[in-house]
């Protein structure tokens, strides 16, 4: 009976293996095609050393065994994207919980202070009892469903105008925390890929919400920008294990691929 009992485990535990192996490909496939579309580079490893990367945000700091993949990366607007499939682990042995996002960070021709607008939750409202509150803006509607917090409040105020809140308001679940040149957005979960298309777009978008005035206030200039796009640029291919090949085609001002 026990032999039989481990046999039946030993198949089952290469069928979920096989399972996972598909579905993991099916994905990254997938993802593959929606780089070379949007005329963005694929990397199916981390080239960017996320954890690192963005290691001061929350997403990052968390847990440990991070990891980065499936990455989608490349100029966007007035700025570089950098998708990418996030998982860490929190705990250990019957405690231990693997946790997996869907994040995609902007990094802009601007500083930003930190800045977290996350989903609020009911340790949130439990806090809010005893008196550590978040930032409220001029929506109940927002100030209800997202947690804001930021040192500096003119700041938050700034950056979430009405359309900001809006943005928010008609995509439930997202989180979007500020490092210093960057935007990062996240999603519990792995996102279907027409959901990371979205992100990606979102991402790029956002910046654009922002005011006329914060933008020049914090824009960057002369070298100062020189270098910050030199850090945030999509690292050229080294080989083939970070990179799969996938060549954008360059694109005319009309948005027409050439050859």
């Amino acid at each position: 009976m026990g032999s039989l009992v481990f046999v039946l485990a030993v198949i089952a535990a290469i069928v979920i293996a096989v399972f996972s192996y598909r579905q993991n490909k099916k994905r990254r496939d997938a993802l593959q095609a929606l780089a070379a579309r949007l005329g963005l580079r694929f990397y199916p490893g981390d080239a960017f050393g996320i954890p690192t990367a963005y290691g001061d945000c929350r997403l990052c700091s968390q847990g440990h065994s991070k990891t980065a993949s499936n990455i989608i990366a490349g100029p966007m607007g007035p700025g570089e994207v950098r998708y990418f499939d996030y998982r860490y682990t929190t705990g250990s042995g019957k405690d231990q919980q693997t946790h997996h996002n869907s994040a995609c960070a902007f990094h802009a021709p601007m500083t930003f202070k930190r800045l977290i607008v996350r989903p609020e939750n009911i340790f949130d409202k439990a806090a809010g009892f005893l008196g550590f509150e978040d930032i409220d803006l001029d929506s109940a509607e927002f100030n209800k469903r997202f947690f804001v917090k930021c040192d500096d409040k003119k700041f938050a105020y700034d950056v979430l105008s009405q359309r900001a809140m809006d943005f928010f308001l008609a995509r439930p679940g997202i989180t979007m925390e500020t490092g210093w040149n960057y935007l990062l957005f996240d999603y519990d979960g792995h996102l279907a890929p027409e959901g990371v298309e979205r992100l990606i777009r979102d991402s790029a978008a956002f910046i654009e919400l922002l005011p006329n005035y914060l933008k020049e206030e914090r824009g960057l200039a002369g070298p100062a920008r020189r270098a910050v796009e030199r850090l945030s640029q999509t690292p050229e291919p080294t080989d083939k294990t970070r990179f799969d090949g996938i060549e954008p085609r360059r694109r005319s001002s009309d948005g027409q691929s050439q050859g």
